[in-house]
């Protein structure tokens, strides 16, 4: 499942994360982390991640002054060390209770903090809630106050694609959720930062399609425009070709398109034409053909012409009328008493 940092980055209230974050001004909370300093040496920067938890924990309500509710506030502080504490070290366990242990040093170092400086916060540790839970908890905390927005974040069909993996992997989680915290049975779940409420929450984000995503996103190659309609518009005549096609359940594009399509048949048969005349042109000029057909054809034409001058005069010769045209349709007979 690809993380779902991808597809929730940018949305204003996953950006708070970014608060937590900051590695400034740490050095004044570094007191509440000395006796964990010896665990640097297997655990690069936990000391200065230990800094960054005392800190937002004492400053919370001014890092994350954009939320009014406490216990959202407390919510975000115990995802997010948990998540920094599973990316952080959580390639570097050896053993199986390695996690736990990390985990009992946060503990500690929450009650080394003076309980009026905690913003009525604490760092929520469960024995049988291990790191794999959190991270889901969390992952499932955020989809939902981010519910609103998720869909807008989707603007390529590659991102589409990964919204409906991560829509799997939240269908999962929900039900993941369900089974821990939605009865009163388990154990795991940690029930003092009130994430009960979204039991009872229904949810309607469905999959999408990304085929819609590919075709939006397809750039046309050619910005083809439409006829000129401004005479039409001037004269009064507001059936132009525009409107004809519209009211033809034609778009003004597939008119366009059409134009298009008469003009490259039109083009295609002229070529056609002209390589054939071409062709016959070079045949007849600089070939055997062209020589036959001027002694058979050509020629046999002039001797036909020339029988037709011959029957001529021999008519006019034999003829009993020599003053009548032989090749008028009308004859003016005289008539001698």
């Amino acid at each position: 499942m690809a993380q779902p940092e991808t597809i929730l980055k940018g949305l204003p209230k996953y950006e708070l994360y970014r608060k937590l974050d900051n590695k400034d001004d740490n050095h004044g909370y570094s007191i509440y982390c000395t006796y964990i300093d010896y665990l640097d040496s297997t655990y690069n920067g936990i000391t200065e991640l230990c800094s960054m938890y005392a800190r937002n924990l004492i400053t919370l309500s001014n890092v994350l002054n954009e939320i009014s509710s406490v216990d959202e506030r407390c919510r975000y502080i115990n995802f997010w060390i948990h998540s920094r504490i599973s990316k952080n070290f959580g390639n570097q366990w050896k053993h199986l209770g390695d996690s736990e242990y990390i985990l009992l040093k946060f503990l500690s170092i929450e009650n080394n903090i003076p309980e009026n400086l905690k913003n009525n916060c604490r760092f929520h540790y469960y024995r049988e809630t291990d790191l794999n839970l959190w991270i889901k908890l969390k992952d499932f905390f955020d989809y939902n106050i981010n519910y609103d927005k998720i869909k807008d974040n989707i603007n390529s069909n590659d991102s589409c694609e990964i919204y409906n993996k991560y829509m799997d992997y939240i269908t999962t989680t929900h039900e993941e959720y369900k089974n821990e915290c939605c009865n009163d049975s388990s154990p795991k779940c940690p029930y003092n930062l009130k994430i009960k409420e979204w039991c009872e929450r229904t949810y309607s984000l469905p999959k999408l399609n990304c085929s819609e995503y590919s075709q939006n996103s397809v750039e046309p190659l050619v910005d083809v425009k439409g006829p000129d309609l401004s005479q039409d518009l001037a004269s009064g005549r507001s059936d132009s070709v525009g409107d004809a096609s519209l009211k033809s359940g034609q778009s003004p594009h597939d008119s366009t398109s059409m134009d298009n399509s008469d003009y490259y048949i039109k083009l295609a048969v002229s070529l056609s034409l002209l390589g054939i005349f071409s062709t016959f042109f070079f045949l007849y000029k600089f070939t055997t053909v062209g020589t036959w057909i001027r002694h058979n054809v050509l020629q046999k034409k002039k001797i036909n012409i020339n029988l037709d001058e011959e029957t001529k005069n021999l008519i006019e010769n034999d003829s009993i009328y020599p003053d009548t045209n032989i090749y008028s349709d009308d004859f003016n007979i005289t008539y001698q008493p």
